[in-house]
């Protein structure tokens, strides 16, 4: 870590990759302490403006992104890594450049050309991979490669506006200040089709693993959606788009997707010719400012203290782990014969790799259901080496006896023990009995 000057009052702040979107929310609210200009820029980054606080505190911006990062390890149990800079875009560079899991590097103004020049120019903030590319073309490797050359050459090159912004921030220009900005007031998931699809539940089901997703990240970032719009783009270049409001703000599965099918129906699709669709939630607000209704149904209740499980084990074995099994993609040769309904590991037995959860009821929705171990599955000739026990029936046979996740949560019962999320014979048994 170098010196700092006077006037390097920037940080740029990433998270690791691994932390979760309430965790991030932790962080954002850490760097709050120090100075009310923090610009949010998800899913894992963040901009401090420090000026004002190193006269508060009476030391340099590096002496208070130690003191952060400190705070972060001890208090929230993740590290960062924190550029500091007189600018944006060199912040943000910097942090770019030290080694995980954390750490800080400083760039004084009067060191930012002997930072630069030597980066590769894909390292450039702010230019894409093509753009890159296309610069490696005419022999511009390096970044300081840059400021040798005639920022109207390079505008020939790029483009007006993309060869202006890369030419200015090859030598430490970038004028955008830090805009005091929390989490962004929408979210929005989208999934693009290998070919143009025509089948209606396989789109259906596609919708459902965008509304998990949603779910997940408003979750994770304690905000509630008041209003849902889907896109559809169709083959051609055809787009169609709706909007409707819920019924109450929420961040949960259940009204997400009803609302997210009540939107596709509108759209009376038949034989449409899809390549994909966005899901977008609109109007965000706090989860800590939305009245929950109490309700007397069973169901509804049920359903959400298992996707409080599921939450938790997805925050644990990471994002995935368990999922509606009617959206999950799967290998013939590693998946386990399995009937809707039914969990269906892979990789060697209960949760190895993934444990995926089908939904009961209606075709794509319901309440998730783990099945009891008691059959062995036999699949392309061989067994399968976890958590199996005796008396299996035919091969893809389901097996009787499904028992609801809620009662596996009623039970104490983990969806995963051992590093990678396996399920051994030992760890088993509390699966197995009743």
């Amino acid at each position: 870590m170098t010196g700092t000057g006077a006037t390097a009052g920037v940080l740029h702040v990433r998270c690791a990759p691994a932390l979760s979107g309430e965790g991030y929310r932790e962080v954002l609210e850490l760097l709050r302490e120090f100075s009310p200009l923090v610009q949010a820029l998800p899913p894992r980054a963040a901009l401090v403006q420090v000026r004002g606080a190193q006269r508060y505190f009476g030391a340099d911006s590096a002496r208070i992104a130690e003191v952060i990062r400190l705070r972060a390890v001890a208090r929230l149990g993740t590290d960062v890594r924190i550029g500091v800079a007189a600018t944006w875009a060199v912040a943000a560079m910097a942090s770019a450049r030290v080694p995980g899991p954390g750490g800080i590097l400083a760039v004084p103004e009067e060191a930012v050309a002997g930072f630069l020049d030597p980066l590769p120019v894909e390292a450039l903030h702010g230019l894409g991979p093509r753009q890159a590319e296309v610069l490696r073309r005419y022999g511009l490797h390096t970044v300081g490669a840059l400021t040798h050359v005639p920022p109207g050459v390079v505008e020939r090159i790029l483009g007006k506006r993309a060869g202006r912004l890369a030419a200015e921030r090859a030598r430490g220009i970038d004028p955008r200040p830090v805009t005091p900005r929390d989490l962004p007031s929408s979210a929005a998931v989208r999934t693009g089709f290998t070919r143009q699809e025509l089948d209606g539940p396989h789109a259906r089901a596609a919708l459902l693993g965008l509304v998990v997703r949603l779910g997940a990240t408003l979750r994770g970032r304690r905000q509630a959606a008041r209003s849902l719009s889907l896109t559809l783009q169709f083959a051609g270049g055809t787009r169609w788009e709706k909007s409707r409001r819920l019924a109450e703000p929420s961040a949960h599965d259940e009204d997400l997707r009803t609302l997210a099918y009540r939107l596709m129906d509108a759209a009376g699709l038949q034989r449409a010719r899809l390549t994909g669709m966005v899901l977008r939630a609109e109007d965000l607000t706090g989860a800590e400012g939305v009245t929950r209704q109490l309700t007397l149904d069973p169901v509804r209740e049920s359903r959400l203290t298992v996707e409080a499980a599921i939450d938790r084990a997805n925050a644990r074995f990471g994002p995935g782990t368990v999922r509606p099994a009617s959206v999950a993609s799967r290998a013939p040769s590693d998946a386990v014969q399995h009937q809707p309904g039914r969990l269906r590991a892979q990789r060697g037995g209960l949760g190895l790799d993934q444990v995926e959860l089908g939904l009961a009821g209606e075709p794509a929705g319901g309440v998730p259901v783990l099945d009891r171990p008691s059959a062995r599955h036999r699949h392309t000739g061989r067994r399968r080496p976890y958590g199996q026990v005796q008396d299996g029936g035919p091969e893809g046979e389901a097996v009787p006896g499904a028992l609801a996740a809620r009662d596996l949560v009623a039970q104490g019962v983990g969806l995963g023990a051992q590093p990678g999320g396996a399920l051994g014979e030992a760890q088993a048994q509390p699966l197995v009995r009743g």
